[in-house]
Protein backbone atom coordinates (compact mmCIF):
# COMPACT_ATOMS: atom_id res chain seq x y z
CA UNK A 1 0.00 0.00 0.00
CA UNK A 2 0.84 4.09 -0.43
CA UNK A 3 -0.17 6.53 1.36
CA UNK A 4 1.11 10.54 1.28
CA UNK A 5 0.71 12.33 4.28
CA UNK A 6 -0.56 15.83 4.71
CA UNK A 7 -0.02 18.65 7.60
CA UNK A 8 -0.87 18.44 11.13
CA UNK A 9 -1.64 21.69 13.05
CA UNK A 10 -3.04 22.51 16.76
CA UNK A 11 -3.95 25.98 18.09
CA UNK A 12 -4.56 26.26 21.41
CA UNK A 13 -5.46 29.38 23.44
CA UNK A 14 -6.19 31.31 26.71
CA UNK A 15 -6.88 34.10 28.18
CA UNK A 16 -7.19 35.92 31.25
CA UNK A 17 -8.51 39.32 32.78
CA UNK A 18 -8.25 39.97 36.04
CA UNK A 19 -8.94 43.12 38.15
CA UNK A 20 -9.09 44.33 42.33
CA UNK A 21 -9.57 47.52 43.52
CA UNK A 22 -10.40 49.35 46.78
CA UNK A 23 -11.28 52.58 48.54
CA UNK A 24 -11.27 53.86 51.73
CA UNK A 25 -12.09 57.31 53.24
CA UNK A 26 -12.27 57.74 57.36
CA UNK A 27 -12.60 61.41 58.69
CA UNK A 28 -11.93 61.97 62.47
CA UNK A 29 -12.33 64.89 64.64
CA UNK A 30 -9.40 64.15 66.23
CA UNK A 31 -7.10 61.29 64.02
CA UNK A 32 -8.79 59.70 60.99
CA UNK A 33 -6.83 56.52 59.30
CA UNK A 34 -7.58 54.69 56.70
CA UNK A 35 -6.58 51.80 54.76
CA UNK A 36 -7.29 50.44 51.72
CA UNK A 37 -5.60 46.85 50.32
CA UNK A 38 -6.17 44.94 47.08
CA UNK A 39 -4.84 41.93 45.60
CA UNK A 40 -5.19 39.47 42.23
CA UNK A 41 -3.83 36.56 41.03
CA UNK A 42 -4.07 35.43 37.41
CA UNK A 43 -3.01 30.84 36.67
CA UNK A 44 -2.94 30.17 33.08
CA UNK A 45 -1.69 26.52 31.96
CA UNK A 46 -1.34 24.62 29.06
CA UNK A 47 0.22 20.95 29.21
CA UNK A 48 1.27 22.04 32.28
CA UNK A 49 -1.03 21.93 36.66
CA UNK A 50 -0.66 25.84 37.56
CA UNK A 51 2.24 24.71 39.88
CA UNK A 52 4.15 24.04 36.49
CA UNK A 53 4.35 20.42 37.30
CA UNK A 54 4.32 19.02 33.14
CA UNK A 55 1.80 16.90 32.06
CA UNK A 56 2.51 17.84 28.04
CA UNK A 57 0.82 17.86 25.77
CA UNK A 58 1.48 16.37 22.34
CA UNK A 59 1.42 17.80 18.49
CA UNK A 60 2.42 14.72 15.96
CA UNK A 61 2.61 14.20 12.60
CA UNK A 62 4.31 10.83 11.16
CA UNK A 63 4.12 8.06 9.06
CA UNK A 64 4.47 4.73 11.23
CA UNK A 65 5.65 1.48 10.02
CA UNK A 66 4.18 2.08 6.63
CA UNK A 67 5.57 2.54 2.79
CA UNK A 68 5.22 5.78 2.05
CA UNK A 69 4.99 7.02 -1.54
CA UNK A 70 4.25 10.32 -3.76
CA UNK A 71 4.04 11.30 -6.72
CA UNK A 72 4.57 14.92 -5.72
CA UNK A 73 6.13 15.94 -2.70
CA UNK A 74 6.01 14.01 0.04
CA UNK A 75 5.34 16.42 3.02
CA UNK A 76 4.70 15.70 6.90
CA UNK A 77 4.46 18.82 8.75
CA UNK A 78 3.32 19.33 12.71
CA UNK A 79 2.86 23.11 13.82
CA UNK A 80 1.41 24.03 17.45
CA UNK A 81 0.64 27.33 18.21
CA UNK A 82 -0.25 28.09 21.85
CA UNK A 83 -0.91 31.36 23.35
CA UNK A 84 -1.67 32.82 26.62
CA UNK A 85 -2.41 37.05 27.24
CA UNK A 86 -3.11 37.37 31.00
CA UNK A 87 -3.90 41.15 31.90
CA UNK A 88 -4.12 41.67 35.75
CA UNK A 89 -4.67 44.95 37.86
CA UNK A 90 -4.69 45.85 40.97
CA UNK A 91 -5.59 49.00 42.40
CA UNK A 92 -6.26 50.51 45.91
CA UNK A 93 -7.00 54.04 46.94
CA UNK A 94 -7.39 55.32 50.75
CA UNK A 95 -7.72 59.19 51.93
CA UNK A 96 -7.93 59.99 55.72
CA UNK A 97 -8.63 63.65 57.27
CA UNK A 98 -8.61 63.88 61.10
CA UNK A 99 -8.39 67.47 63.20
CA UNK A 100 -5.24 66.56 64.61
CA UNK A 101 -3.65 63.87 62.50
CA UNK A 102 -4.71 61.54 59.62
CA UNK A 103 -2.93 58.52 58.46
CA UNK A 104 -3.81 56.97 55.13
CA UNK A 105 -2.13 53.88 54.05
CA UNK A 106 -2.86 52.07 50.52
CA UNK A 107 -1.13 48.96 49.00
CA UNK A 108 -1.84 46.05 46.17
CA UNK A 109 -0.26 43.66 44.57
CA UNK A 110 -0.85 42.01 41.02
CA UNK A 111 1.09 38.60 40.06
CA UNK A 112 0.77 36.25 36.70
CA UNK A 113 1.60 33.33 36.86
CA UNK A 114 2.10 31.57 32.75
CA UNK A 115 3.20 27.74 31.65
CA UNK A 116 3.16 26.28 28.72
CA UNK A 117 4.57 23.20 27.43
CA UNK A 118 3.56 21.14 24.71
CA UNK A 119 5.65 18.73 22.39
CA UNK A 120 6.21 19.12 18.86
CA UNK A 121 7.50 16.24 16.32
CA UNK A 122 7.00 15.23 12.81
CA UNK A 123 8.85 11.96 12.07
CA UNK A 124 9.38 8.81 10.37
CA UNK A 125 9.69 5.53 11.96
CA UNK A 126 9.66 2.48 9.89
CA UNK A 127 9.21 1.85 6.33
CA UNK A 128 6.86 -1.02 6.84
CA UNK A 129 7.08 -4.58 5.00
CA UNK A 130 6.40 -3.61 1.85
CA UNK A 131 9.48 -3.26 -0.61
CA UNK A 132 9.94 0.32 -1.85
CA UNK A 133 11.22 2.03 1.01
CA UNK A 134 9.51 5.83 1.43
CA UNK A 135 10.06 8.05 -1.63
CA UNK A 136 8.71 11.38 -3.28
CA UNK A 137 9.14 13.84 -6.06
CA UNK A 138 11.20 15.80 -2.55
CA UNK A 139 10.50 15.17 0.98
CA UNK A 140 10.11 17.26 4.05
CA UNK A 141 9.23 17.16 7.32
CA UNK A 142 8.90 19.81 9.49
CA UNK A 143 8.12 20.62 13.32
CA UNK A 144 7.37 24.02 14.90
CA UNK A 145 6.29 25.48 17.35
CA UNK A 146 4.81 29.36 17.70
CA UNK A 147 3.93 29.48 21.42
CA UNK A 148 3.51 32.72 22.79
CA UNK A 149 2.90 35.00 26.22
CA UNK A 150 1.98 38.34 26.83
CA UNK A 151 1.23 39.27 30.33
CA UNK A 152 0.77 42.67 31.42
CA UNK A 153 0.52 42.98 35.33
CA UNK A 154 0.03 46.52 37.13
CA UNK A 155 -0.46 47.77 40.69
CA UNK A 156 -1.11 51.31 41.93
CA UNK A 157 -1.01 52.35 45.56
CA UNK A 158 -2.58 56.19 46.15
CA UNK A 159 -2.68 57.23 49.69
CA UNK A 160 -4.04 61.00 50.94
CA UNK A 161 -3.79 61.90 54.72
CA UNK A 162 -5.05 65.38 56.16
CA UNK A 163 -4.42 66.63 59.52
CA UNK A 164 -4.64 69.85 61.01
CA UNK A 165 -1.38 69.11 62.69
CA UNK A 166 -0.45 66.22 60.93
CA UNK A 167 -0.50 64.16 58.06
CA UNK A 168 1.12 60.92 57.08
CA UNK A 169 -0.16 59.04 53.92
CA UNK A 170 1.74 56.32 52.21
CA UNK A 171 1.38 54.24 49.14
CA UNK A 172 2.68 50.88 47.94
CA UNK A 173 2.22 48.77 44.59
CA UNK A 174 3.58 45.94 43.72
CA UNK A 175 3.59 43.51 40.14
CA UNK A 176 5.07 40.33 39.90
CA UNK A 177 5.09 38.05 36.79
CA UNK A 178 6.46 34.21 35.99
CA UNK A 179 6.03 33.29 32.59
CA UNK A 180 7.39 29.97 31.51
CA UNK A 181 7.53 28.10 27.82
CA UNK A 182 9.01 24.40 27.90
CA UNK A 183 8.39 23.23 24.72
CA UNK A 184 10.34 20.26 22.79
CA UNK A 185 10.35 20.59 18.95
CA UNK A 186 11.72 17.36 16.85
CA UNK A 187 12.00 15.62 13.46
CA UNK A 188 13.48 12.58 12.45
CA UNK A 189 13.74 9.57 10.35
CA UNK A 190 14.19 6.04 11.83
CA UNK A 191 14.20 2.17 11.48
CA UNK A 192 13.88 2.54 7.77
CA UNK A 193 15.01 -0.63 6.00
CA UNK A 194 14.90 0.36 2.61
CA UNK A 195 15.55 3.72 0.61
CA UNK A 196 14.79 7.36 1.42
CA UNK A 197 14.48 8.10 -2.35
CA UNK A 198 13.93 11.94 -3.43
CA UNK A 199 14.52 13.23 -7.41
CA UNK A 200 14.14 16.45 -5.58
CA UNK A 201 15.51 17.77 -1.86
CA UNK A 202 15.22 15.72 1.45
CA UNK A 203 14.59 18.33 3.90
CA UNK A 204 14.20 17.98 8.02
CA UNK A 205 13.33 20.61 10.02
CA UNK A 206 12.46 21.38 13.61
CA UNK A 207 12.74 25.09 14.68
CA UNK A 208 11.03 26.33 18.20
CA UNK A 209 10.26 30.10 17.71
CA UNK A 210 8.34 30.61 21.00
CA UNK A 211 8.43 34.27 22.63
CA UNK A 212 7.59 36.00 25.51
Amino acid sequence: TAATPGSCGVKRATAATVGAASASASFGGTAGVGVGLAASVALNAIGTDIYGAKSTNKVSAYGLRSRLGAGGALTIDAKSDQSIDAEVVAASVAITGGGTAGVGVAGSGAAARNYISVDTTAYIDGDGAAAGGIDGASIHLGALDESTINANVGAAGVAAALGGTAGVGVGVGVGLAKNVIENNVKAYVQNTNETLDATGAVTISAKQDATI
